[in-house]
């Protein structure tokens, strides 16, 4: 079972995320998409919103102005903005740190969940890639699709099978990320996605 992070070992987490030369601006736009997505995948397997957002940050110790402006990055709302060409709510590197760890904590709360949901994945990709095996597969799929639409991401992306095919990418991922490891690997990747 998962017990709450200490003080301590928060800032060690927090200190696993430093980097050598930051992101540029443009680097960083890359980012947010990838965070959302893992987001989305969490909500759509369990009950993760903004207050989960905010009670995991106040559990691993982080900043609780800068939590509360990751929780609200995250609402649909803030997306239509930028969709209607109103002001950008842009995150910034600190934000993005404290958005990995409190997406990885999320994810090991609900690691024997994400678990079940890979199982199911393979037995579907063994037997019939247009089944779902398993209630808990079937409803994260339909939610996922559900969330992902309502955070307006591209439009050129939602066909049911690339929306399938994310929704299973993700929630692999979020295995990998649920691990104690995690929170580095997920950083990692995320700034290798930011250059070039």
């Amino acid at each position: 079972m998962f017990s709450p992070v200490t003080k301590r070992s928060s800032i060690d987490l927090w200190n696993d995320l430093s980097v050598v030369k930051a992101p540029d601006r443009q680097q960083l736009d890359k980012i947010p998409t990838n965070l959302r997505l893992l987001l989305i995948a969490l909500e759509s397997l369990g009950e993760i919103n903004f207050e989960a957002i905010l009670e995991a940050g106040k559990k691993l110790n982080l900043d609780s102005k800068r939590v509360e402006g990751v929780a609200i990055w995250h609402k649909p709302e803030s997306l239509a903005k930028r969709a209607s060409g109103g002001e950008t709510i842009e995150l910034d590197l600190e934000e993005a740190r404290s958005l990995v760890l409190i997406i990885c904590y999320l994810a090991k709360k609900r690691q024997e969940l994400i678990r079940r949901a890979c199982s199911s994945i393979e037995l579907t990709r063994k037997e019939n890639p247009s089944s779902h095996h398993s209630v808990l597969l079937g409803d994260y799929l339909a939610r996922f699709e559900d969330i992902y639409r309502e955070h307006k991401l591209p439009a050129n992306s939602l066909s049911e099978n690339y929306t399938r095919e994310l929704a299973f990418k993700l929630i692999i991922d979020l295995m990998f990320y649920s691990t104690p490891n995690g929170h580095r690997r997920l950083w990692k990747t995320l700034l290798s996605l930011s250059v070039g």
